[in-house]
């Protein structure tokens, strides 16, 4: 969970998105 706070944080814009791309891995 730690990772995805951090590409939520990078992802800034579109964090919905970012956060499905690594359900997808």
């Amino acid at each position: 969970e730690k990772e995805i706070n951090m590409l939520f944080v990078l992802g800034g814009n579109g964090t919905h998105a970012g956060a499905n791309e690594i359900h997808k891995e």
